[in-house]
């Protein structure tokens, strides 16, 4: 019986796995509570009343009970069904969310969603279980009170389980983002589109480059579309060096670049410039029209 609820919210239960579970959920009176849209949706505008449909699909009777809990008590497992589509790395699992939800409790919701829909959930929901991490409450901010990721922002997990292309790669990228100089790095190798030995080799980068500050970058770069062929070795090497300031190590990839055409002396006598020089702007001084064939 769909009397009193809006056309849109009938038709959601008419074709749902479950229509008088979703009808019972609609008609509470706790889903009618909010005006206002929830923040992460299912879809735009979305209120409690329109993901009684996606709780009533879910197979397990438990799972389904807790799913209804969640968004008619406004709790925050409720992400777990609003931010399904959050991410989009793969499929949404709504159930293995709230499973994890309930597991680890709420402060890591956030990081349940971000592994549910995730291209590698099993290695991320295992993640959650062996790291440690700082995630804040919905009351911290990150960077202060002792935590460095938000409620819902995602952590190296899942990050980690989205763009290694090997388990011994996804050990390498957890162990970058230990350090709060590289994040970036981080996840600029991560995101490097080729082989699981390229992202091994740029991760070996960072580490080997001891960046002291998250300010700085260059690895990366090496693997660049637009480095001169053959060229990556060179980049890596003046990037790992100890004799390169950190300043001057994003700058490595632009002696080999491709459009500069540098001849092979010229390439070197960049190389050594960024190395040997202490300045400002290493852009103007070894990397200036006059350093080029």
């Amino acid at each position: 019986d769909c009397q009193g609820l809006p056309a849109n919210v009938c038709r959601s239960c008419d074709v749902s796995k479950d229509p008088a579970s979703c009808l019972r959920c609609a008609k509470d009176a706790r889903g009618q509570f909010s005006k206002k849209p929830v923040k992460y949706l299912i879809n735009k505008g979305s209120k409690a009343q329109d993901a009684c449909a996606v709780c009533a699909g879910l197979a397990d009777a438990t799972q389904k009970e807790r799913c209804f809990e969640c968004i008619l008590d406004g709790k925050r497992c409720s992400t777990c069904v609003y931010g399904s589509r959050m991410w989009g790395y793969g499929k949404p699992d709504i159930a293995a969310c709230l499973a994890c939800s309930a597991k680890k409790g709420g402060r890591y919701v956030g990081a349940c969603n971000a592994c549910a829909q995730s291209s590698s959930p099993a290695r991320c929901f295992a993640c959650l279980d062996t790291q440690s991490l700082q995630i804040c409450n919905t009351t911290q901010q990150p960077g202060r009170d002792g935590c460095n990721i938000g409620p819902n922002d995602q952590t190296p997990c899942d990050l980690c389980s989205n763009a290694a292309q090997s388990d011994d790669v996804f050990r390498q990228c957890l162990a970058c983002h230990t350090d709060p100089n590289v994040q970036q790095e981080c996840l600029d190798c991560g995101n490097i589109p080729t082989t699981a030995a390229t992202q091994a080799r740029c991760f070996a980068c960072v580490k080997a480059a001891r960046f002291p500050s998250f300010a700085s970058t260059g690895c990366a770069a090496c693997f660049s579309s637009w480095l001169m062929a053959g060229k990556t070795q060179s980049c890596l090497q003046c990037v790992e060096s100890s004799t390169t300031p950190a300043a001057a190590k994003a700058s490595c990839s632009s002696c080999v670049d491709a459009t500069a055409a540098r001849s092979q002396a010229l390439q070197q006598k960049c190389f050594s410039c960024l190395k040997g020089t202490q300045v400002k702007d290493y852009s103007a001084t070894c990397l200036d029209p006059s350093m080029r064939r």
